[in-house]
């Protein structure tokens, strides 16, 4: 099966949900901005490096980070790379993949149990394990098809994966899918999905066996929070406008969630959206849009990351051909645009968010020409690193 030519397919699965909610309500241009400066580090491919990005990072420790991407102008080669605490690594996925496989979604417990998570090119739900000796595919869910996007492993027996049922096409009838690793099998949760219209997870993430939260877009709400409480998936309503999307999620602790993504307000605005979990209840939290760049776009974050109750990070995009990303930065009472010193040839475009400590914070995604592209961010000055030859 033939993908289609998407030079930066997460980016572009995303900019499309964006687009679709923001054609729901017809939503204009325009933004606020606010800022702060802070000092990232850029670290780019090297020459030698194919077009490709990557779509998902997560970190185990500051010395073992792992990132999803594809290679090629179609998108159409499944990467994995690993970060040991000195450089970048390609990793072998041997015959575990095909290609027109896509990954989006990458969670770990330790070194040696690693899961990444995507849609197979014959458009099945398509989950990798990583043993710490090789990468080995999943078997399927029978005749279950669609896309995950996100996976969380809260232990090595309890890891779940979220996304939809489906087609690639456009479905505009999806509904949620929700699979769960229970150390031997996976198997499908039933999960909420609220219409009319179709509905997607995007994001996962988990404090324990009895909190995991996932969030996402679609039907009568917008905004699609769900929560399992260690027997059933449950809808959790959350404040915002009617017709909004989340992205990514981070847990710092049962009463510290972070939530972001995109919203139209009121007025000529389309803006970012972040919402937070207290323990007992969830609010949106102000958040900075900076200008746009192109006609019809709108802005939205994709990705968060949280270090302690007064340091969390986010990462956003304007959402258009003219794509530039920025920085929004927590300081415990305020979001605020973070102001970095990053060019890349065309622009860059960032998508995923992880971090180990306040001196250890990645974010992955690709150039203007495609090419791949990770940032970090040491806590106190920026440096290049080469990335892997894809």
């Amino acid at each position: 099966m033939h993908a289609p030519n998407n030079r930066t397919r997460i980016a572009g699965v995303l900019a499309t949900a964006v687009t679709a909610v923001a054609a729901a309500v017809g939503f204009p241009a325009g933004s606020a901005v606010a800022g702060t400066a802070r000092v990232w580090a850029e670290v780019r491919a090297s020459p030698a490096e194919a077009n490709g990005e990557y779509t998902a990072v997560t970190a185990v420790s500051p010395a073992d980070v792992w990132a999803v991407g594809c290679a090629g102008y179609d998108c159409q080669y499944p990467r994995v790379a690993r970060w040991n605490g000195r450089d970048w690594r390609l990793h072998s996925l041997d015959r575990a993949v095909h290609a027109y496989d896509f990954l989006y979604g990458i969670a770990a417990t330790s070194a040696r149990d690693v899961w990444a998570v995507g849609t197979s090119a014959a458009n099945k739900p398509l989950i990798l394990h990583w043993n710490g000796v090789a990468w080995r595919r999943m078997p399927g869910l029978g005749r279950t098809e669609g896309n995950l996007f996100g996976v969380a492993a809260v232990s090595a027996c309890d890891v779940w994966a979220v996304g939809d049922n489906g087609d690639g096409n456009g479905n505009p009838f999806n509904t949620t899918l929700i699979v769960h690793w229970n150390g031997r099998t996976w198997r499908r949760v039933p999960s909420p999905s609220p219409g009319p219209g179709g509905v997607t997870l995007w994001a996962v993430a988990g404090a324990t066996a009895r909190d995991v939260w996932a969030v996402g877009a679609g039907g009568k709400t917008g905004i699609l929070i769900e929560h399992w409480n260690g027997r059933a998936w449950r809808q959790v309503q959350a404040p915002g406008p009617a017709s909004s999307a989340l992205f990514s999620l981070t847990v710092a602790s049962a009463r510290d969630v972070w939530a972001v993504g995109t919203a139209r307000f009121d007025g000529p605005l389309v803006g970012t959206l972040v919402e937070h979990w207290n323990g007992t209840a969830w609010r949106r939290v102000p958040s900075p849009s900076p200008p746009l760049y192109c006609a019809d776009d709108v802005n939205f974050l994709s990705g968060v990351a949280v270090t302690s109750a007064r340091e969390a990070w986010a990462v956003g995009t304007d959402g258009s051909m003219c794509a530039q990303s920025y920085f929004e930065r927590w300081n415990g009472t305020t979001w605020k645009i973070a102001h970095v010193g990053i060019s890349a040839p065309g622009g860059w475009t960032l998508t995923a968010m992880a971090a180990t400590t306040p001196r250890s914070i990645w974010a992955v995604g690709n150039t203007g020409f495609f090419e791949p592209l990770i940032v970090y961010w040491n806590g106190r000055t920026w440096r290049q690193v080469h990335g892997p030859a894809f």
